[in-house]
């Protein structure tokens, strides 16, 4: 086991506290783990913000959140579902140049 201790801010009515916390890790799963829901997570993504999630250039993807994407796949046996569209607006127009 693995035990490491991590700085933890803890607001205290009108004080902040800075504190330590110890936390001990298993190096193996504990025998009651469940396995994640391949449905654990999914996302709606609004159309103006699309690119920011996907990456700016055709060819250049979001590294940050293709990582994320592949961790959560890795954790649930399958990638997350997007949903490109949010609820702002009621009509989109695809532009294959932005």
């Amino acid at each position: 086991m693995r035990t490491r201790s991590f700085p933890i801010l803890l607001a205290a009515s009108a004080a902040a506290v800075d504190t330590n916390i110890t936390l001990t890790v298993p190096n193996a799963q504990p025998s009651f783990a469940q396995p994640l829901s391949s449905t654990l997570a999914g996302f709606s993504i609004e159309m103006d913000r699309w690119p920011d999630w996907a990456g700016q250039n055709i060819g250049s993807p979001n590294k940050f959140v293709n990582q994320v994407l592949t961790n959560l796949a890795g954790g649930t046996g399958r990638p997350p579902s997007i949903r490109v569209g949010g609820e702002f607006n009621s009509v989109e127009m695809y532009n294959v140049f932005l």
